[in-house]
């Protein structure tokens, strides 16, 4: 497999994760790392990842980068290569969307400034005079 199929293998990981309705931060965070988020985020909308990047990703989840050189005429190889990829895709994404699933999250509160709050409450005594 070539670097460029491998980035677009990931990539669609990613991005069937966005469509689930996770956030490019929390893929981010669990693959790359926290300190990547603006790097994940480029990758997403369509910048490769160099061989550092990927192998560390790969490592975070639990896979290793083996690097080998492949005749092109050697169909078999890349066959068995190809099984191997798609084994990757389907077992990083399950687990990814199993982890993301059942990961706790604190929700941050919302700061509501005093218009917002007085708007809300004359709402509120509105529809308990008319009930």
């Amino acid at each position: 497999m070539k670097i460029d199929e491998l980035n677009s293998c990931i990539r669609d990981i990613f991005k069937k994760l966005l469509t689930n309705g996770f956030n490019k931060s929390s893929i981010s965070e669990i693959t790359l790392g926290r300190s990547f988020i603006p790097q994940c985020i480029k990758f997403i909308d369509d910048v490769d990842l160099g061989l550092k990047p990927l192998t560390r990703l790969i490592d975070r989840l639990g896979y290793q980068v083996h690097i080998v050189p492949v005749r092109p005429d050697d169909e078999e190889f890349q066959k068995y290569i190809n099984k191997k990829t798609e084994e990757f895709h389907n077992e990083s994404y399950s687990e990814i969307l199993d982890y993301l699933d059942n990961k706790p999250f604190t929700a941050k509160p919302i700061k509501i400034n005093k218009t917002f709050e007085n708007i809300i409450n004359q709402l509120l005594e509105e529809e308990e005079e008319e009930n």
